[in-house]
């Protein structure tokens, strides 16, 4: 199970008088007489292996009762002060409905969902207005990810009260550029600065800043000159939707749904994606390594080898001595957002890289 836990479990079945009534709803082709390609020796006859779609009602859950969903109207209030209340179907006065359902449906398709603007009336409702998953019988989906990712790179930014830009714009604009390339970084244009951001002048520290003002850094970072000490933020849950990204996961949605059915801006089909992934992905992800690596020295650094940096490729730390450091604070905010401090020592330059690796619950 893609490295995941099996559980074994029990299904009862009630033993009392009463039977329920099941009515079938899946129809199949007649005895089947052929074999397995890969298994020529397993017989498939007399076995219902083949579905029968052309048949009437195939897969469909006639007259499937459901809630009654509408928006800032009261649909039921011409019941409300009546004794036994909501209670009239006949004429809409209900909060459930029916109607016949087909079991394959997924929640994205056109018409799983209805708006009521009144007890009878309701429009049919694209199930891609809600980004989040829920099962739908035999069409329930999720997207493929995979058990385990490992990340070398990363996009930074320094916040200081003493020096730095204010124009958030432009910060958030090279964030942006740096996505698709800060995870293909590789041994031409390692070390070269690539998602390094530079300095954010801000009025209140780290500890306290909104993070969300800069919605695409991964590592946030502090130097506190006072106590001496480096203080960060590490954004796995970022660092985990640009993993996707620019794995191809924006191909599923292009070719699946329309964003003026999305949520968000109509125009724009990112913020489905987003959301997509905030509601569904990153809930079943967890950090359960953080290796920090370091360069120490009494000599000056280069450019490039600023105070925390996510722009080295795994086999250039040990180029440019970068050694790992076990011994660093770490501090779980959830699963996926932590933050970290290192003490400095006075008279040395230092240059700190971490690696993550990101595993599902």
């Amino acid at each position: 199970m893609n490295g995941g836990n099996k559980y074994a479990s029990d299904i009862l079945r009630y033993g009392g008088p009463y039977e329920p009534l099941f009515r079938k709803i899946f129809r199949f082709k007649g005895d089947k007489n052929d074999t397995l390609t890969r298994n020529p020796a397993a017989d498939l006859s007399f076995r219902n292996c083949t579905f029968a779609p052309e048949q009437s009602n195939f897969g469909k859950i006639l007259n499937l009762g459901y809630s009654k969903v509408s928006l800032g109207a009261n649909i039921l209030q011409e019941s409300q002060n009546l004794p036994q209340g909501p209670k009239y179907p006949f004429i809409g006065q209900t909060p459930i409905f029916y109607k016949d359902f087909s079991v394959f449906l997924s929640t994205w398709d056109p018409g799983y969902y209805n708006l009521y603007t009144s007890a009878t009336e309701e429009t049919p409702v694209a199930g891609t207005r809600s980004m989040k998953e829920l099962k739908s019988f035999l069409g329930s989906k999720m997207m493929q990810t995979p058990y385990t990712v490992t990340i070398y790179t990363f996009i930074t930014l320094e916040i200081s009260r003493e020096t730095g830009t204010t124009i958030v714009p432009n910060i958030n604009e090279a964030a942006n550029a740096a996505i698709p390339l800060i995870q293909n970084i590789n041994p031409s244009n390692s070390n070269t600065g690539i998602g390094q951001l530079g300095t954010y002048l801000s009025n209140v520290d780290l500890k306290i800043l909104d993070e969300n003002i800069f919605p695409q850094v991964e590592v946030f970072w502090q130097k506190n000159s006072i106590t001496n000490t480096v203080y960060g933020t590490i954004r796995l849950d970022r660092i985990l939707r640009r993993y996707l990204l620019n794995s191809g996961i924006s191909t599923v949605f292009v070719n699946n749904m329309i964003s003026d059915f999305g949520v968000g801006n109509p125009n724009n089909i990112n913020d489905d994606i987003d959301t997509y992934i905030e509601e569904n992905i990153t809930p079943i992800y967890e950090g359960i390594s953080f290796d920090l690596f370091v360069k120490k020295t009494g000599q000056d650094l280069t450019s490039t080898e600023i105070l925390v940096r996510g722009d080295l490729i795994n086999p250039d730390r040990i180029r440019y001595a970068y050694y790992a450091q076990p011994n660093f604070r770490l501090t779980k905010t959830t699963d996926l957002i932590y933050s970290f401090e290192y003490p400095l020592t006075v008279g040395q330059n230092y240059s700190l890289t971490f690696s993550f690796r990101i595993q599902k619950i």
